[in-house]
């Protein structure tokens, strides 16, 4: 199974770390050390995705699939499309 990689941003203020995930907007903390901000940041983006989640079942009344096989064949499509029209 293929998997996503976000990246994590830790900016050092002058108490504190603050952080955010750089491609999802609205997951963010801060904390004094930096091992509590990745804890933090951790738990605040589980808590986004189960959120999302349920508001999306909510929504729709639907079942949810995982993304990652969708990623996988968006990618194998491009990339075919793509080896296509360098040929």
């Amino acid at each position: 199974m293929s998997s996503l990689e976000l990246n994590a941003v830790f900016v050092k203020n002058d108490w504190w770390y603050a952080a955010y995930i750089a491609e999802i907007t609205g997951i963010n903390s801060q904390w004094a050390t930096l091992e509590e901000a990745q804890e933090n940041l951790n738990d605040a983006f589980e808590m986004m995705m189960e959120c999302r989640r349920e508001k999306a079942e909510d929504e729709h009344s639907t079942t949810l699939f995982s993304f990652n096989p969708l990623l996988q064949s968006y990618h194998e499509k491009t990339s075919t499309h793509q080896a296509t029209q360098k040929a």
